[in-house]
Order: C-alpha cells, then sequence, then structure tokens
C-alpha cells in the first residue's frame, strides 16, 4: 500500500490537540506512519515543505518525512495533469499534490475538508481520497 499524505495531514500533529478533530486526525497520522515505518505501508513524500515559513515546524516535518520511502519527481506529465486538475477547480498547490499521488499513491489523504470535497468531484481522478480517520478505520477492519 503506497501512501500520500498531504502537507495539511502533517502539519496536524503540531496543531491544537485539545481540538478533538484534530487529535483524532493526529493520531490517524501517527498510527499511519507507524506503519509506513514499520514497512508495512509506503510513504510518498511530498514535495512543498520547504514551502513551510516555520522554520521549526519545518525541521520537524522534514525528521518525519525523512522516513519517506519513495519521492515523486515531478514531471511534464505530472504537471499536464496538475493543470488538467486546475482547469477544475483545484489550487495549483493541491492539483500538483493529487497529480503527483496519482504517479505512486494507492491513496490520497488529507484534512483538508475543501479539497477533499473537490477531489472527490474529480471525474477522472486515479486514486483514491480521504481523510485519515476514515480511511485507517476502513483499512483496519479491512
Amino acid at each position: 500500500m503506497h501512501v500520500y499524505l498531504d502537507n495539511c495531514c502533517m502539519n496536524r500533529l503540531f496543531d491544537d490537540q485539545s481540538n478533538r478533530r484534530f487529535r483524532f486526525e493526529s493520531e490517524a497520522v501517527k498510527v499511519i506512519l507507524s506503519f509506513c515505518e514499520q514497512r508495512q505501508w509506503h510513504n510518498i513524500a511530498q514535495f512543498e515543505v520547504d514551502q513551510i515559513p516555520d522554520e521549526d515546524r519545518k525541521k520537524k516535518l522534514k525528521l518525519l518525512m525523512g522516513q519517506s520511502d519513495e519521492v515523486v519527481n515531478i514531471d511534464k506529465s505530472i504537471s499536464t495533469r496538475a493543470k488538467e486538475f486546475e482547469e477544475q477547480g483545484i489550487q495549483a498547490f493541491d492539483a500538483l499534490h493529487l497529480a503527483c499521488a496519482e504517479d505512486g499513491a494507492d491513496v490520497f489523504l488529507t484534512v483538508d475538508d475543501n479539497l477533499l470535497k473537490q477531489a472527490l468531484r474529480l471525474e477522472d481522478l486515479k486514486v483514491s481520497v480521504n481523510n485519515p480517520v476514515v480511511w485507517l478505520m476502513k483499512e483496519a477492519v479491512a
């Protein structure tokens, strides 16, 4: 199983954990990363960690990303696919994430409700998209 966790998922680990939703999503991300660390699943690395302005958070995320098994290299086909997603109303960075996930992952996970809703409306998306809590619950019983 190849899992693509977007930056929203990774950043959830640093959000206010007194918010129950944030706490559940953080715990799900931790479990998923644990399975990846045990090599039961494979984490696909993202590309936008360098865009994070908070240097401390960026360092912590890079450490987490260092556990990734694979990095998707953005090539012409991924760029073209991202543009197709943009034409369907997906923001540029999100479109690039989805195109990268399609290239190497079985599932794209996000805690961004707007992105999740938009991605689920895409007609020809070739990767499963879900919230990490919902997806992990489905995987746990499968």
